[in-house]
Formats: structure tokens, sequence, C-alpha cells
């Protein structure tokens, strides 16, 4: 495999422009809040180009809506493209990768890594809230939350994070636990939804 490292972001679009088509387009951990990944994104899309590699927290820490929007209405992703990556900091990252849809495709929807699934190691749901403090750690419920609370307490105090039984943080409070409701153009309501089993982070223990 050959990689090619641009110096610059004009050249970086200098080279989508001249090899688009015959390349992927690898942005890893693309600035928050930032068009950064969405202009590169559209250029690569403009220049023919067929898949994607992204690394980063979806719905988080890296690239925005735009970006996320325009890659899932453009390209796919089959859930066995989706690689958990050890955590690094307190993200819920994800290397996933996203193939282009044909003209023709009757897809509607493609399988989001964004959120990833709940916490609790018996849950299959998707995820509906993350914590703020240590953002690996996302619930479908309540009960998942309670269920968790020993796992969550040591993951938690590898961060230095100590609660006490009296400063327990609130699942509802969305100082404590940020809503996520936006998947694959779509919003998760309440109790969350089923899964295939699959590999998980080693973060729910």
């Amino acid at each position: 495999i050959d990689v090619h490292q641009a110096q610059s972001f004009e050249q970086a679009q200098s080279m989508l422009t001249s090899t688009g088509a015959n390349a992927s387009l690898l942005l890893c951990y693309p600035p928050p809040a930032s068009e950064m990944a969405a202009i590169a994104l559209s250029q690569y899309i403009a220049s023919g180009g067929q898949s994607v590699l992204h690394v980063g927290e979806w719905q988080g820490m890296t690239g925005n809506k735009t970006f996320e929007s325009m890659l899932h209405d453009n390209f796919y992703c089959k859930e066995k493209d989706v690689i958990p990556l050890p955590i690094w900091g307190t993200d819920a990252t994800y290397l996933t990768i996203w193939r282009k849809k044909s003209s023709n495709s009757k897809s509607t929807q493609s399988f989001s890594p964004a959120i990833g699934y709940c916490s609790e190691a018996q849950c299959s749901n998707l995820a509906r809230r993350r914590c703020r403090f240590a953002r690996c750690l996302q619930y479908c419920s309540k009960d998942c939350f309670q269920t968790h609370a020993p796992g969550r307490r040591a993951i938690l105090a590898l961060h230095l994070i100590h609660l006490s039984p009296s400063n327990e943080m609130d699942f509802e409070n969305v100082n404590h636990f940020v809503p996520l409701r936006w998947v694959a153009g779509r919003h998760v309501e309440d109790g969350g939804q089923s899964r295939k089993k699959r590999k998980r982070k080693k973060h729910n223990k």
C-alpha cells in the first residue's frame, strides 16, 4: 500500500484532484467543531473517491455533524468494518471504513459506529447517553447505568475521578451525561436499538 502524506491542506487538495478516484481518504482525529473534515470529504467525493477511513469519536470530539451527515449520505459502513480502538484519554474512539454507495443502492442507512453500544456487558442496545467525564462510558437506560456502577467506578478511578456514594453521577443530568440521539441521520428513541453480538472494547468489566 502506498501512503502519501500531504504537508499542507492545499497540497492535500491538489492530491485529491489528481488521484481521488484511486486513493482512500484517511481522516485521523479531524478537529472538532471545524469544517476541515467536511471540506476534505466534499472535495474527495467530487474527485470520485471510493473509500474513507475515519479514526475518531463519532458525534463527539472529532469532526462535526455536517461531515457525519455527508459521510453517511454518500458512503456505507458494514459492522465488520467498525474496529474499536484502545482508550486514549477518555474518548470513545473507533476506526471505521466507509465505501461509496452505488447510484442504484437501496440502502437508506448504514451501521453507525457513531455512538456505539451500552457499556453494560449484558446489554445489546445502542447507547443513549455518554458520560462527560469518561466518554468511553455510555448507557442506553438508567437501569444499565445502575447495574454497571462497580465497573464505572473502576474506570473513573483510572481517570482520577473518585465518587463517594453520596456524590454519584446522575444519568439524567445533562451536566453528567450528554444525550446521544442522532444516529445515521435519525434519532434514537429511548430504550435504544438492539444489535448483533460483536467484539467490544475492554472497558465494561
